[in-house]
């Protein structure tokens, strides 16, 4: 494949507006419409930044952590030759003791030769040839060397993506501090977690931390490397770890995604050691801007709703993920997938399976503009309460007032728009449309439009009720934002190898699913959700151009959702804690100010586009109360969008009568 070079361009720019751009092609100046800058470094996410390390020589090494390291991991090290027969047979009495593998008999230098060299399968084979080849490291180099390369490779603990290796690195990470600093207490902790950086890391257990630290000091004063004295000082030292450092990239739940899907076509080592470039689909700016929105909103809520912090478990804190996409291209711009990456690696963007709640709605009304031209957004729908039986089963749906107070409102209207069930998210006309439709017809769309997840043929369905993943309602919502094209979500863009040439290039794929008329229709809709509907708090908090979206809130207010649009860049945000519980907030308290938050950011400097209208759509003045077409005797009047052919054809008849035309009798 031909190499990935950059060129030099010419710029011409006339009030701090670039006007015209040019290639240099021989001895002429060609102009051209599109460059792709120098994309901004990320992390260093397959090199130095996944194994964080700093190698330092084995006399730089306090003595105290050398002992520490020894004692406890080798008491034998100066004097055996690779293998110590005797802690061998000390961990087989052990282990049978307890009857589990509660003690480990390998050297040191048989660890060495375990991370350089081998794999970490416990089999019989690999423990045979570790033999061997610690034998033959004893015999090559000295034990200083050996001494040295291991506390330079040895695994003490991860920061976010990235591994903390070497006892320097550790010494930084931990305490924040030079080697030559760290006091006899700290040397212990330091040799003591070793064993098992994820058991006895301070951050995550400190009373198992203090007890394996002690117990190295112990073993210290056994082998006479410390007085009796420093080893009572030691034992009153508290543990003083620094506070867990930030992620070692702007991105790391995004970087985990790429990471994972170069994975499946690109052996490890070849990631780790071949120097290739991965050019990938994110805008850094547009990453600030999420990572930003979802701390100040879940701080924000925290302050707001003293209730979330309060009835926290375990630790367990109130959780977000947001991530954008480009619709013309699929290009995924944004991805935080939780609060805090230190805390959780887990990806809600891709692994958290929640009900969308309302979210889901669209997709109802999309299904019956596509499959009856009898509906338009002016058509009236039945609000009254109703009971659908299926499978020797009913279901009787309730509207959010219903649920909350247990009875329908006295005044609650009986009769609703298409336009006013989608802006104010009114449940019973949009389960009544579903069960009219067909709630096979209704899974058939969703999965035209990139939804996976199993999705059960249930009535509650049309609610809301099967489990999605938000990257996958923001593929769905894409599609409406694309006028009916589905662009597959895409997270790498190149594959560079170390000379420049492209090893791989993600097309662009994508694909008409369905017509554009009908995603317009809802598209319509969903603006009046952000300009008078459940989505008018995005309007409120500021942000006035064109946009489309909507709120989702589930049963019991466990899960808060906002998904919403402009022409070409989407957002979907999610609210909620990883343990389904109660959070009771609606998706317009939790998720929309989130939503808000990023877009006004991402597009403050963008020209305001709005969406395109296709051929076979006209618009028409209708009277909002009952659909026909107003005239100036109704009160208000919208103008409304309809498909070719299905826009009214009668004025209204309740602010315009029909004339009585029969001759009264005499």
């Amino acid at each position: 494949m031909k190499n990935f070079a950059g060129f030099p361009i010419t710029l011409d720019i006339t009030d701090n507006i670039i006007t015209h751009m040019y290639q240099k092609k021989t001895d002429q100046q060609e102009e051209i419409f599109l460059a792709e800058l120098e994309p901004e470094l990320i992390t260093e996410f397959f090199e130095g930044t996944r194994e964080d390390r700093q190698v330092v020589k084995l006399q730089e090494v306090p003595s105290n952590l050398l002992n520490a390291i020894i004692s406890v991991e080798d008491a034998r090290f100066l004097e055996h030759a690779g293998l110590d027969p005797r802690a061998i047979f000390r961990a087989f009495l052990a282990n049978l003791k307890a009857g589990a593998v509660v003690q480990g008999g390998s050297t040191i230098t048989q660890q060495l030769v375990k991370n350089f060299f081998l794999t970490q399968k416990r089999t019989l084979l690999r423990k045979l040839n570790e033999a061997l080849m610690s034998f033959i490291v004893e015999r090559r180099y000295s034990k200083d060397e050996i001494l040295e390369a291991y506390v330079n490779e040895v695994y003490l603990g991860q920061r976010g993506s990235a591994g903390i290796y070497g006892v320097a690195e550790a010494s930084r990470f931990y305490f924040s501090k030079p080697l030559s600093r760290l006091t006899l207490a700290e040397c212990a902790l330091v040799g003591g977690i070793i064993r098992g950086p994820g058991v006895f890391s301070p951050f995550k257990n400190k009373s198992l931390a203090l007890k394996r630290r002690n117990l190295v000091l112990k073993k210290m004063l056994e082998t006479n490397t410390i007085l009796p004295s420093e080893y009572e000082n030691a034992l009153q030292e508290s543990l003083r770890v620094k506070k867990i450092s930030a992620a070692s990239n702007s991105a790391p739940y995004f970087v985990d995604f790429v990471r994972a899907e170069l994975l499946e076509k690109y052996p490890s080592k070849a990631l780790t050691t071949q120097g290739l470039k991965i050019f990938t689909t994110l805008d850094m700016s547009f990453q600030l801007f999420a990572d930003e929105a979802l701390q100040s909103t879940l701080k924000q809520l925290e302050l707001q709703f003293s209730h979330l912090k309060e009835d926290l478990v375990s630790g367990e804190r109130l959780q977000g993920a947001f991530i954008a996409l480009h619709p013309q291209t699929g290009f995924i711009r944004a991805l935080v997938g939780g609060r805090n990456y230190n805390e959780s690696q887990f990806n809600r963007i891709i692994q958290a399976h929640r009900q969308p709640g309302s979210l889901f709605k669209p997709l109802v009304y999309l299904t019956a503009f596509l499959e009856d031209k009898k509906y338009t957004l002016a058509s009236r729908l039945s609000n009254e309460p109703f009971t659908f039986a299926y499978d020797r089963q009913t279901w009787e749906p309730l509207n959010y007032e219903d649920k909350e107070k247990k009875e329908a409102k006295e005044n609650e209207r009986k009769e609703v728009s298409v336009r006013e069930a989608l802006e104010q998210s009114i449940n019973i006309p949009t389960a009544r449309l579903a069960t009219e439709v067909g709630i096979k017809k209704l899974v058939k769309t969703a999965q035209k439009l990139g939804i996976q997840s199993p999705l059960p043929a249930v009535p509650s369905l049309s609610l809301g009720s099967a489990e999605i993943t938000p990257l996958e309602m923001a593929s769905a919502y894409s599609i409406l934002a694309n006028g009916g094209i589905r662009a597959l979500p895409i997270s790498i863009k190149h594959v560079v190898g170390p000379d420049g040439e492209i090893l791989e290039g993600k097309s662009i794929e994508i694909q008409k699913v369905i017509p554009p008329e009908a995603p317009f229709l809802i598209t319509y809709a969903l603006e009046g959700v952000l300009n008078q509907g459940t989505g008018r708090g995005a309007r409120l908090f500021g942000f006035s151009r064109p946009a489309a979206g909507k709120t989702g809130t589930t049963n019991e207010y466990v899960d808060a959702w906002f998904a919403g649009y402009t022409p070409d860049l989407v957002g979907v945000s999610w609210v909620g804690f990883d343990k389904e519980k109660k959070m009771g907030l609606t998706g317009a308290q939790a998720a929309l100010p989130l939503w808000t938050r990023f877009m006004m950011k991402a597009t403050q400097s963008k020209p305001e586009v709005d969406f395109l209208v296709p051929e076979n759509i006209v618009f028409q003045n209708i009277d909002p109360e009952t659909g026909g077409l107003s005239t100036d005797k109704c009160p208000t009047s919208f103008k409304e969008a309809f498909l070719k052919g299905t826009e009214p054809k009668t004025v209204c008849e309740v602010h315009n009568p029909p004339k009585n035309t029969k001759a009264k009798k005499k």
